[in-house]
């Protein structure tokens, strides 16, 4: 029998309960195996230079370029240092950092390929964390 875990998510007054199996849930991998090809993303650079209250602009690859039907990415940023909180917009394939106070600033940034398996269950591949560090000046 295989072992579940239970995620329980809190939405207003909706309580959601995901339900994801061990075999699914995988986490700090370099590549996320899916119907037997390896998925992997990386991020164009991971030092950056800008101004006051510009975005800087990450770009994520995804290799190879296209996941199959019902998959989808997510990136999760996360600071690890800076001298002041800063604004983070996350998408894929561009994560967008604004910072207002100048200094240096490390982000980690993990990206998940995820895969909706049900109405209440997803399954997801998490890879390795990978380290920004962004000077504003």
């Amino acid at each position: 029998m295989m072992a579940k875990k239970t995620i329980f998510i809190l939405m207003g007054w909706i309580a959601a309960a995901l339900i994801i199996s061990d075999k699914t849930w995988s986490q700090n991998l370099s590549e996320c195996v899916i119907q037997g090809q390896g998925y992997s993303v990386s991020l164009d650079a991971r030092s950056f230079e800008s101004n006051l209250d510009q975005p800087v602009v990450i770009n994520t690859v995804l290799n190879p370029q296209t996941l199959p039907r019902g998959y989808f990415i997510s990136n999760i940023v996360r600071m690890i240092q800076g001298p002041d909180e800063a604004e983070v917009v996350s998408g894929f394939p561009e994560i967008s950092i604004t910072c207002s106070t100048p200094g240096k600033y490390i982000f980690s940034i993990t990206s998940s390929i995820l895969q909706r398996t049900s109405c209440a269950g997803v399954s997801s591949c998490s890879l390795k964390p990978e380290l920004v560090t962004i000077y504003i000046y």
